[in-house]
């Protein structure tokens, strides 16, 4: 692919109606034009993409890009927007679309979100990622911010400088699982690079009503602001000097202004035999520094260590 994008005429269904085996990771860059593109399995179907590819990409880690060329790290496109992947097989909440891989290298995700993406939504899917590659970066999904250095020109654009965020993204009714890892990181949102300012980032996100489990972390939140609801997260702390968490909010990167909402989440953190001087823990927020107009809103969640 280019940076001459296509760009849909209309929304678009992709229908997938059989398992496949995917031998190279895939980039999906597009000009939305204001369409969408939605990926379902068949009726009655209950397909697998099972990702081959034995080693990470130059650029963006994924198997698969949505947002990003996949041959440097810098080339970010910004119109990949409005992508659904719904895996009902029948317009309810059935989990009938699987995506797996068992890839070794540290860096092995499913599926990332990156640069300008906005508006993605993956729902009633099963994402198992059973590499054994020894990173925290292992996990299913990824949600990226690029900074792009002032002296850096990226086409289509004209000058550097620019922070491109995935917004308004959905996580709802999945199973995700990356446990045959070291460690592990569920779910993951960050930047690369420095953030400019506090204004811009990861807005309008939703992680909801899914069951997840992992090693080290369920859910890593670098990025912005959005809504946590309803997750049932199952969390093996791995053995030796290592704090492990359910959700673990790093505010030391995470620019505001926004409410961040954690609700109705059932946390259960399974120690094996940490000598971390916390262990397992099942919600942490660090410190968000200095000026910024943040609020945490926390009901109704529930840990268990045990």
């Amino acid at each position: 692919p280019t940076n001459a994008l296509k760009a849909l005429t209309g929304d678009t269904t992709a229908t997938i109606i059989s398992d496949l085996t995917e031998p190279r990771n895939i980039p999906v860059v597009y000009d939305s034009a204001g369409y969408k593109l939605t990926i379902v399995p068949g009726a009655a179907v209950q397909p697998r993409v099972t990702f081959t590819w034995p080693t990470d990409n130059t650029g963006w880690s994924g198997h698969i890009v949505v947002g990003a060329l996949q041959a440097t790290s810098d080339l970010c496109i910004t119109t990949a927007d409005n992508i659904t992947i719904d895996g009902s097989n029948n317009g309810t909440n059935t989990r009938d679309l699987t995506f797996y891989s068992n890839t070794n290298y540290s860096y092995s995700h499913h599926i990332a979100v990156v640069a300008g993406s906005d508006n993605f939504v993956i729902k009633n899917c099963k994402v198992i990622n059973d590499g054994t590659g020894g990173s925290t970066n292992v996990g299913t999904l990824k949600f990226r911010t690029r900074r792009v250095a002032a002296t850096t020109v990226v086409a289509p654009f004209t000058n550097g400088n620019i922070q491109l965020d995935p917004q308004n993204y959905r996580v709802e009714n999945c199973f995700l699982s990356a446990m045959k890892a070291g460690y592990s990181q569920v779910i993951e949102n960050g930047i690369s690079g420095t953030a400019i300012g506090t204004t811009s980032g990861q807005f309008g996100w939703t992680i909801a009503n899914n069951d997840m489990e992992g090693k080290l972390r369920g859910i890593f939140l670098n990025h912005g602001v959005g809504n946590i609801v309803g997750n049932r997260i199952s969390v093996f702390c791995p053995s030796g000097g290592y704090d492990c968490f359910g959700i673990l909010l790093n505010n030391a990167r995470n620019p505001g202004p926004g409410t961040i909402s954690f609700s109705d989440n059932f946390i259960h953190m399974r120690q094996v035999a940490s000598t971390a001087d916390y262990g397992p823990q099942g919600m942490l927020v660090t410190s968000a520094g200095s000026g910024l107009d943040r609020v945490y809103t926390m009901e109704n969640n529930t840990t268990i260590i045990a």
